[in-house]
């Protein structure tokens, strides 16, 4: 296995650190990925857990793969899994971009996305 500099995210191909968070390893240790990239992508299945959330390694993969082919409305990379709450925008982006447009907009405009988002 590499270094742990050296690994990156699945989905957004980040490293561990900063505003990203750290890297959580799949069960069986196959994948590699942010807590908040798996939460955050609409089509990973996650199953209830004591601690966490556990999640399933096919939808995982199946996730993974989905988002290699969309490119971040803002950044232009692949790997833009989380798609916008409004239903007439096509809008998609990498959660470390994600996370820096929100930072740039006002608690006002904070409080109606949140109100936005489905559970």
């Amino acid at each position: 296995m590499a270094k742990t500099s050296e690994q990156m995210c699945a989905f957004c191909g980040k490293k561990a650190g900063g505003d990203v968070g750290g890297l959580h390893n799949t069960t069986d240790n196959s994948i590699l990925a942010h807590y908040d990239c798996l939460i955050f992508s609409p089509q990973v299945i996650t199953t209830e857990s004591d601690d966490e959330p556990e999640f399933d390694i096919s939808s995982v993969l199946a996730e993974i793969k989905r988002g290699k082919k969309m490119k971040c409305s803002y950044c232009k990379q692949p790997g833009a899994t989380i798609g916008c709450d409004i239903k007439r925008c096509h809008k998609h982006t990498i959660m470390y971009v994600w996370k820096k447009t929100k930072e740039l907009e006002t608690a006002s405009d904070m409080s109606s996305i949140v109100r936005n988002i489905k559970i």
